[in-house]
């Protein structure tokens, strides 16, 4: 598995072909982003594209959305805002994105590397040494 961040030029035409592996995050969220404000945050360079491409196939079977995030304390956080990926590939991308996103936070000056998802990610991060520090939950309010 091959993970990389998009090099700047490449965005626009690699956005196109990972749009449908995010959007399936992005659906599932309460509304935080659209897919063209993700589109248009990494164009400007405010967020990142990662993307793994399986050798094989020479296809892309995840794509991952970062962010540096100063703090007021004076820390830098990078989160991984979506990451989406082909079904039943987990297995061969997960350690080599992990991998990369640590050494792209360690570069960049981040003290943390915090993901944001769904619980069943929980025990593969945990596996590599992260914590779950807190639990966000969520009620839809109507007007009734």
């Amino acid at each position: 598995m091959i993970v990389t961040i998009v090099e700047e030029k490449y965005i626009p035409a690699v956005f196109e072909q990972v749009r449908e592996l995010l959007q399936k995050p992005i659906d599932r969220g309460l509304g935080e982003y659209t897919i063209d404000q993700i589109r248009d945050l990494v164009i400007s360079g405010r967020q990142q594209l990662w993307v793994g491409l399986d050798p094989d196939t020479d296809k892309f079977v995840v794509a991952a959305v970062t962010q540096i995030n100063p703090r007021v304390s004076g820390q830098k956080h990078l989160e991984i805002i979506l990451t989406g990926a082909v079904p039943h590939t987990l297995k061969s991308w997960f350690d080599p994105s992990v991998d990369a996103l640590e050494e792209f936070g360690r570069l960049n000056g981040a003290n943390h590397l915090i993901f944001y998802g769904r619980r069943g990610w929980r025990k593969l991060y945990e596996k590599r040494g992260y914590r779950e520090y807190y639990v966000a939950m969520s009620k839809e309010l109507k007007n009734d």
